[in-house]
């Protein structure tokens, strides 16, 4: 079916695939520390050493699951994390595996500054045009616009959540959460 729907966790998938392709290009390097890219992030207190994209990716950064101090006065991807820029790392970096949507959502803009382009397009190219994936997309506005996508529905009753309701519309959710695609 063409119907889209949120591929929720599985985009993680696609933000990997992304890295990866940046990293074939020479654009990032996994097994660098991300500090370069993200310099207003705490990428190693209270541990010695700095994480890299690849312990984003792997889920070992030591990164919070969820921030601590939680700001969410804007969910933009970068304004996100410049709202919060000094959480600790709850582990060393490399030492213990933890799954981390946040962490996810950082690897996303350590790529979409080492790119100068915004996530949804960064993978839009990199991921989608690459494999003739015409519907899916990261754009939750132009899914909503186009109509045709599936619902999802709430743990608080009968609640429904379109493409731009709730935070899964933000660019903070993108990397971790935010595709769209069809079964085609």
């Amino acid at each position: 079916s063409s119907t889209r729907f949120q591929l929720a966790s599985m985009t993680k998938m696609l933000t990997a695939l992304t890295a990866v392709r940046l990293a074939e290009k020479g654009k990032v390097d996994l097994d660098a520390p991300i500090d370069g890219l993200v310099p207003f992030v705490n990428t190693q207190a209270p541990h010695g050493r700095p994480f890299t994209l690849a312990e984003l990716l792997s889920h070992t950064s030591g990164y919070p699951a969820v921030p601590m101090s939680f700001n969410a006065s804007s969910m933009d991807l970068e304004l996100f994390f410049r709202n919060n820029p000094h959480e600790q790392l709850w582990s060393p970096p490399g030492a213990v595996w933890n799954y981390s949507n946040t962490g996810y959502a950082l690897a996303g803009l350590a790529l979409q500054r080492a790119a100068s382009k915004p996530f949804k397009d960064l993978v839009a190219e990199q991921v989608f045009a690459t494999l003739k994936m015409t519907s899916a997309t990261l754009d939750a506005e132009r899914v909503g616009s186009d109509g045709n996508f599936a619902y999802g529905h709430s743990d608080q009753g009968a609640t429904t959540i379109g493409p731009t309701d709730s935070y899964i519309a933000s660019g903070y959710y993108g990397p971790m959460g935010g595709a769209w695609a069809g079964a085609e």
